[in-house]
């Protein structure tokens, strides 16, 4: 036996019905290169389950984000560098920088361009597991970040954050995982990990 398999859905789109076919083809060149049966499913449906499960994983595509707002001149990608590295980050990417226990993800941090007067601190809810109390953990990186940058942390809209703010976002969040782990798509699963890589 040899099992074929095609992703449906990620954060780049759904599978189309031109690649559904393509995939339904190689895999019917397959079995007749090993002289095996093979049951071909239907490139329409294929698409159609991929449309179904990209629209259910976008309802579940949600970052949250608090915004580290220099008081004085910009950073220096070193500074940015500095910072990061003390408090646990390591660089992934230019201007990114990843926050993981073990394998799990928990926070990223990113910046626009370097130097900058601004990072990002976000949690990329489905690839978060919820034991590691994410937003807890946003808080209070954030407010490290800002006694060690100089800096303070604001909203989408500019106005500094207030602790309150927490105890609201929490509950949404708390809802949100338990949205995802009915829909079978808990947060930092492999499932997850697979359908929003990228």
């Amino acid at each position: 036996e040899i099992l074929l398999a095609v992703q449906l859905a990620h954060r780049g789109g759904a599978l189309g019905e031109i690649d559904a076919a393509r995939f339904v083809s190689a895999a019917q060149q397959i079995a007749l290169a090993v002289d095996a049966d093979f049951d071909a499913p239907e490139a329409r449906r294929l698409a159609s389950q991929a449309a179904e499960l990209d629209k259910l994983c976008a309802r579940f595509d949600v970052l949250i984000t608090l915004t580290v707002q220099a008081n004085g001149a910009p950073w220096s990608a070193d500074t940015i560098q500095a910072a990061a590295a003390a408090l646990g980050f390591s660089s992934t990417a230019a201007g990114r920088w990843e926050l993981r226990e073990g394998e799990h993800l928990v926070l990223v941090l990113t910046a626009p361009a370097q130097p900058a007067d601004h990072l990002a601190l976000s949690i990329d809810v489905p690839l978060v597991r919820p034991e590691t109390s994410p937003l807890a953990r946003q808080f209070a990186v954030a407010d490290q970040l800002a006694a060690r940058l100089d800096a303070r942390v604001i909203d989408d809209n500019g106005r500094p954050v207030q602790r309150e703010a927490h105890f609201a976002v929490a509950a949404q969040l708390a809802t949100l995982y338990e949205d995802m782990q009915a829909a079978g798509l808990a947060a930092g699963s492999e499932r997850a990990q697979r359908l929003y890589a990228g």
